[in-house]
């Protein structure tokens, strides 16, 4: 959450006067003074018109439960910013309650009964003659201010005392020497303004970063700020969240830049432990959301576990291992439980020989201690003279300082937890490696000669199952559509651990329906890594002069080229899910309507271009499924068998649009390659055939 760089503090709310000038500002009462309470059905409006204080009930499930509160004034949706009886409705008969300036100096909220149901509790007292000297105002900032009228000290102020809002021009408490650090607090419901479980602040152990609890939990962690006056806008948007530090107080601020055409914003952690920022569309009449945190659960606390981050570079953010670690729990990071994190590849001892790897664009982890006064030879220095330091961070706070010091360094002497990588923003992580020696080469080879044994191990005590399922009627019948469905996410989280989550990436090469397996709960298990390639940490794209593997399952960049790249398992994927799908193998030839087709590609494109995709769907399973499913397959597919490399998706993005109807799925384009080619109704298993032999469409 980009929360920590920093602005002096505008007049931003000179642009909200513009807006409401052309009302009579005489015609709203904007005081509160002793002697003349607020009743229900009366209102403070502040004297630009944008806000109103009164008495309201947050809907009509809820009428019996009242509270003063303040809102905007001139919009139809009436969203409250403020509460002052929040844990204490008026329950009872609404018409003698009353909120009144008293003689103690005090903001009081009664029942019908006389009861008191809030008060500022200023403790100050003054003598009954000067009761008429004090005032409480609605300002134009939506600061409810009790102040004196002699020299107008500010008694007590709603800003102090913050509920589920920030509006421009008010400030939240991050540190102060003798007064209590300030939170946001949810609303329990969205019709309930009493304290929810969420609050949004600054760890009160460091002042570096805020916090989303829930309760006592964190829910989600701000980065760690980097520097102080620096203007930090949100993307498309001018609003910006500064820190500001004033000799005894840190505290932070939102708002506008003077010029900006954003007219009301707001920012609100909502009862579910969201915090948004919020603009009015004068035009839709909405609140449209400028800003939204947490984007996707792996930007939660510790989601991807201790040296796991979240990659929000991916088209949907994903949990990956830092380089040189692995997942801890395999089976459960491909079925997507990522809390136990990653663990090192190797053992890791501390010798002299040992130096730092950089990840940049990182949200540094949690749970970081503050060495002062360092430079950034001396930050490297400490973690590397410390055995237990696993990484350090360091950043000069710029045209700032606290306490006299302007330097950050961080060290991390446990777990590294809480991390994320961006595309813009972040900072370097300098995390402890060994330098590795030895050929890499006799690595590949190991793990390609456990890969192949473990497969056969595998084809042993399991046995093909599938491959002869869509050949016989009856078999068919044991794989409906929800078994399928199973097989079709197992394959893809399999994939998805070969490319981006195992010691190095692995292109399997020859991925198809017969190297698929089924244990006794019918989970797919990948097999045959005979002819797979193994890539380095920063290897995307391989090249050979020699193709291996099946005919029809090739991509068309590998078979014509002998490019090698995840995207050619990606293609792979894209035949065999359109395989499941129809019940049909690739070198299927159909006569359509409209055409003869040459493949299972050609035919499930001809019957999307004639709207016919349903006709593409196996029989066998069509009465027992709802067809929304098996047709966002089919789209996903075609998408996946793209004549372009970079026009097909990654694994990941696959996953979660199987599983999250909501993701809008992009259109395809005709694949044109391999349309005409036929492939036959079986299998063709290709050896170490030179490209020279090979010809293209």
């Amino acid at each position: 959450m980009p929360i920590y760089s920093s602005l002096p503090v505008y007049a931003i709310l000179l642009l909200l006067s513009w807006l409401f000038s052309s009302v009579p500002l005489c015609a709203f009462d904007n005081r509160l003074v002793a002697g003349k309470p607020l009743s229900p059905g009366s209102v403070l409006i502040s004297q630009d018109g944008v806000f109103a204080l009164g008495f309201f009930f947050p809907s009509n499930s809820t009428k019996n439960h009242h509270y003063v509160g303040i809102w905007y004034n001139g919009i139809p949706e009436r969203t409250v910013v403020w509460v002052s009886n929040r844990a204490a409705p008026i329950t009872t008969n609404l018409s003698s309650a009353n909120l009144a300036v008293t003689s103690s100096s005090d903001i009081v909220l009664y029942d019908s009964d006389g009861h008191v149901l809030w008060t500022t509790n200023n403790n100050i007292s003054i003598d009954k003659d000067a009761v008429a000297s004090v005032e409480a105002v609605l300002d134009n900032t939506g600061n409810f201010i009790l102040r004196s009228l002699a020299d107008s000290a500010i008694l007590w102020q709603s800003f102090d005392h913050p509920t589920d809002t920030l509006v421009p021009g008010m400030n939240l408490r991050l540190s102060h020497n003798t007064l209590p650090l300030q939170h946001l607090v949810s609303w329990k419901g969205q019709h309930d303004p009493s304290p929810g479980e969420f609050s949004y602040g600054a760890n009160p152990k460091s002042l570096l970063q805020c916090f989303i609890w829930n309760g006592s939990r964190p829910h989600l962690r701000s980065p760690v700020w980097t520097n102080y006056l620096n203007m930090d806008r949100f993307k498309k948007s001018a609003i910006y969240l500064a820190l500001h530090y004033t000799g005894d107080e840190v505290y932070m601020s939102f708002g506008m830049p003077t010029g900006s055409f954003i007219l009301l914003v707001r920012m609100e952690i909502d009862y579910s432990g969201k915090v948004n920022i919020l603009s009015w569309d004068s035009n839709m009449l909405v609140w449209r959301a400028l800003y939204v945190e947490p984007q996707h659960e792996c930007n939660m606390y510790g989601y991807c576990g201790p040296y796991g981050y979240c990659d929000n570079t991916e088209i949907v953010p994903v949990c990956k291992c830092l380089d040189g670690f692995e997942p801890t729990d395999g089976k459960g990071w491909i079925a997507g439980s990522f809390s136990q994190g990653c663990r090192p590849k190797e053992v890791r001892r501390c010798t002299h020989g040992d130096g730092f790897l950089a990840f940049p664009g990182m949200k540094v982890p949690d749970k970081f201690l503050h060495v002062l006064s360092k430079s950034f030879d001396e930050c490297t220095e400490e973690c590397r003279s410390n055995c237990s330091c696993v990484a350090y961070a360091y950043s000069r706070m710029s045209n700032m300082d606290i306490d006299g010091d302007d330097t950050r360094c961080l060290v991390w002497m446990g777990d590294l937890i809480d991390m994320e990588n961006n595309t813009q923003g972040g900072e370097n992580l300098y995390v402890r490696t060994r330098i590795l020696q030895g050929d890499m080469r006799k690595i590949k080879t190991l793990e390609i000669v456990l890969s192949v044994v473990s497969s056969f191990l595998v084809l042993i005590c399991l046995g093909l199952i599938w491959i002869y399922a869509f050949r016989d009627g009856t078999r068919k019948l044991l794989l409906n559509w929800s078994m399928r469905f199973k097989i079709i996410r197992g394959v893809a989280r399999g994939l998805v651990y070969l490319h981006q989550d195992s010691r190095l990436m692995m292109i399997h090469r020859d991925l198809k329906a017969s190297n698929i397996l089924l244990d006794v709960e019918m989970s797919p298990q990948i097999s045959d890594f005979g002819i797979a390639r193994l890539f380095g940490v920063h290897e995307q794209e391989g090249h050979t002069d020699r193709v291996v593997g099946t005919l029809g399952y090739m991509s068309p960049e590998y078979a014509m080229e002998g490019i090698i790249s995840v995207k050619s398992d990606v293609y792979s994927f894209g035949i065999l899910l359109l395989e499941i799908v129809s019940g049909m193998k690739i070198g299927t030839t159909t006569p359509s309507a409209h055409a003869r087709t040459h493949n299972l590609i050609d035919y499930a494109w001809s019957l999307r271009k004639y709207g016919k995709m349903m006709d593409l769907v196996d029989s066998s399973i069509v009465e027992g499924c709802s067809l929304v499913e098996p047709l966002r397959c089919i789209h996903i597919g075609l998408l996946s068998v793209q004549d372009d490399p970079n026009a097909r998706p990654p694994m990941s993005w696959v996953i979660a649009s199987l599983e999250n109807e909501d993701i809008e799925l992009p259109q395809p384009e005709e694949p044109m390659c391999f349309a005409c080619c036929n492939y036959g109704a079986g299998e063709s298993q290709v050896h170490d055939i030179s490209l020279k032999n090979l010809k293209g469409c």
